[in-house]
């Protein structure tokens, strides 16, 4: 699931699996932070109520901000 190209040189791009440990410890430092917590069955991990608050508060600067700079140009 997670992967892309691996780039070859000449030879054409094949797929390859992107390493497990970078994935792992980026949701280790997500639920250190309280952004993503183990869902209760055990089957993976869900967006805490504090992760999607600060998320959806960043999205909106991000947004506020895009529109301000169309304005100007």
């Amino acid at each position: 699931v997670y992967g892309g190209n691996k780039r070859r040189g000449v030879a054409p791009n094949h797929f390859a699996k992107a390493s497990g440990s970078v994935i792992r410890k980026a949701l280790q430092t997500l639920e250190a932070i309280k952004w993503v917590e183990k869902h209760p069955d055990g089957t993976g991990r869900i967006l805490t109520k504090q992760g999607r608050k600060d998320l959806d508060r960043i999205a909106s600067q991000l947004r506020q901000n895009t529109r301000v700079n169309l304005e100007e140009k």
